[in-house]
């Protein structure tokens, strides 16, 4: 894991079970992507519209929301989140939105 990553992912699993826990990081999550990460997520965004018009691009957005989605239930995985497979789409769509 990159440095620190190891370390925030046994603090969160740790304090996972509290209250709260989950939807404070979506909120982490949310604000990063609308903040930090906010070139990266209007680059999405651009390309969800241009797949409309191009199938091949579609394809392959498809695909790689399908490795999204097996990477993210990895990560609840690890820490010990109980969120159904068919629930992180929608998360994901979300974020990217």
């Amino acid at each position: 894991m990159q440095d620190g990553v190891g370390e925030r992912v046994e603090a969160v699993r740790a304090d996972v079970k509290r209250p709260g826990t989950l939807a404070d990081l979506l909120t982490e999550s949310l604000l990063t992507a609308a903040t930090t990460l906010r070139t990266r997520y209007l680059a999405i965004f651009e390309l969800q519209l241009e797949s409309a018009r191009r199938p091949a691009l579609a394809a392959a957005l498809a695909r790689l929301q399908d490795t999204a989605v097996l990477i993210t239930a990895g990560h609840h995985d690890e820490l010990g989140l109980d969120i159904p497979l068919e629930k992180i789409p929608a998360m994901i769509e979300r974020s990217a939105r």
